[in-house]
């Protein structure tokens, strides 16, 4: 496995497996070799800077660019019961869905969206789509495009997310993809966590707020087991 992570919110992994499952992503099939990708570390309570490998000088490169960010009052965002995915009777907590058989060898490359205007507030974003890409998501998603510039790809699967969607139009400028959007793809749901600070979260739902961040399997919220429910899907 190689991947490459422009940021804390974009990033690009390549896997030789066959299936991978992720959330809030933008997924694509490609066919030759995928660009030189590098993964450092996450230390805790830090974020990573975007950097690219180059193929020729392997120097890294700082990538940075503002924000522009407009902060809401969360009642606006505020969980009401349902919202666009409640039709899709995707949230159950049941074991996985049985994925499907593989045909034919497939490498994929996954694509996180760049940063949005909430990952820059320090909002809890879940399955929720008020938020869009700040200029720094637009610069990680320009970085990874440059990255991913020199391979073919057969066909693009996004998330129906804003954010994932602006990431996907960026990426493939130029291409011309078979594109299919994935209800599944989307990020994971968070029902009453989404459009709270962080801080709003950790003072309102202190235990749950907790639970999601030390075990994230047994969290529950709103009758809901969010990490389970994300894994049957």
């Amino acid at each position: 496995m190689r991947e490459h992570r422009p940021g804390n919110c974009a990033a690009s992994v390549v896997f030789d497996s066959y299936i991978i499952c992720c959330w809030s992503l933008t997924a694509f099939r490609v066919l030759p070799s995928t660009s030189d990708m590098l993964l450092r570390p996450k230390l805790p309570g830090t974020h990573r800077p975007c950097i690219a490998r180059s193929k020729t000088s392997r120097r890294y490169q700082n990538v940075t660019a503002t924000a522009s960010v407009q902060v809401a009052d969360a009642q606006t965002y505020a969980w009401a019961g349902s919202d666009e995915f409640s039709s899709l009777d995707d949230r159950k907590d049941l074991p996985p869905l049985p994925l499907p058989p593989i045909q034919t060898r497939k490498r994929i490359v996954l694509v996180r969206h760049g940063q949005s205007t909430w990952n820059a507030e320090g909002r809890i974003q879940g399955s929720s789509n008020f938020s869009g890409l700040t200029a720094k998501g637009t610069a990680q998603a320009e970085t990874t495009r440059d990255m991913l510039s020199g391979d073919n790809f057969e066909s693009l699967y996004v998330s129906p997310l804003t954010r994932a969607t602006q990431t996907a139009d960026i990426i493939t400028q130029g291409r011309q993809l078979t594109t299919k959007t994935l209800p599944v793809l989307r990020e994971i749901d968070l029902y009453s966590f989404q459009g709270l600070l962080k801080s709003e979260g950790k003072s309102r739902f202190g235990d749950e707020y907790i639970m999601w961040q030390k075990q994230a399997e047994a969290f529950t919220i709103d009758q809901h087991a969010p990490v389970r429910e994300l894994w049957y899907r």
